[in-house]
């Protein structure tokens, strides 16, 4: 019986040592993984990011930096922050940096919370940071390899340019959507201002609105239409400018009273016009300003 006993605890022994290294092992890997991918998630962010105007540089900094939740507020930000795109792209990498941290904080717990049995060699301490230094070393070498870096960038410009609209949504940027400026869609209405007129009759460039393309009610497409395209009833005309003028366009009747409201609007353009110019001249002096003041100071100094 004694013998019998012996020989069975024998075996229980290797088998609960087996399922300790095991257990490490999975969490070493784990924990390899979530860094491969955390790499992965942020180069992909500085493709996308470069992919709108950022500089790449600037990119992988503003990157890294939504990422791991450091840095972010820099002057630069403000270029991301005010930018629709970008700022989706930031944002994504803020929810995934938190969720590749929790990750990575859990697995490190757990595989040094581990109890191996006694003469294990993972039962040290330094030989699970030793091995978990190991995997990021090798991690860190191959992300930062330039080989493997050009490789991959080529990979997911690719990807990104076949499988995302980029460059679409980018215009929401260089359209200036967020100065008050809007791309509108206006149906033409039958007793509508715009209906059963020519777009060099209805002056619409004068309100500081520009025709981009109208969408016939039979499913044709025309785009940048001349002066003497006619609008019809049903047709969809894609138009841009100032946020309040297309919606008092939209507005407007066939009537007196729409004529009227066309007056008004041609003059309050010249306005907006105007005050954006001096807007202009203002910046302008002051930058020539800030670039005659060191001069200045140098001279006072001297």
């Amino acid at each position: 019986m004694l013998q019998l006993s012996a020989s069975a605890g024998d075996g229980v022994a290797p088998a609960v040592a087996i399922g300790s290294y095991r257990r490490v092992l999975i969490a070493v890997l784990t924990l390899i993984v979530v860094l491969i991918l955390s790499m992965v998630i942020v180069r992909v962010a500085t493709v996308a990011l470069t992919l709108t105007g950022l500089s790449e540089p600037l990119a992988k900094f503003q990157a890294r930096s939504a990422f791991f939740g450091v840095g972010f507020t820099t002057k630069e930000s403000e270029n991301v922050v005010n930018h629709p795109l970008r700022r989706r792209i930031i944002t994504a990498l803020m929810l995934m940096g938190q969720v590749g941290f929790i990750t990575t904080a859990a697995t490190l717990i757990g595989s040094f919370a581990l109890v191996e049995p006694q003469g294990s060699w993972f039962s040290s301490y330094w030989a699970r940071v030793a091995a978990m230094a190991g995997g990021i070393a090798a991690v860190l070498v191959l992300g930062y390899s330039r080989y493997v870096d050009r490789l991959v960038l080529r990979a997911i410009t690719a990807g990104l340019k076949r499988w995302t609209n980029l460059g679409v949504a980018d215009y929401e940027w260089l359209l200036r959507m967020s100065r008050n400026y809007a791309v509108s869609e206006l149906s033409v209405k039958k007793n509508g201002w715009l209906a059963g007129r020519s777009l060099a009759e209805l002056e619409l460039k004068q309100e500081g609105v520009l025709v981009l393309g109208i969408e016939r009610q039979a499913g044709n497409y025309i785009g940048v239409p001349r002066g003497d395209t006619r609008l019809e009833p049903g047709d969809l005309v894609i138009v841009y400018g100032r946020q309040d003028m297309l919606a008092d366009l939209d507005r407007r009747r066939a009537d007196f009273e729409g004529q009227f409201h066309h007056v008004i609007a041609v003059t309050q353009a010249i306005e907006a016009r105007e005050e954006e110019c001096s807007e202009d001249e203002i910046a302008e002096a002051a930058a020539d300003e800030s670039a005659q003041d060191p001069a200045g100071e140098a001279a006072e100094g001297s």
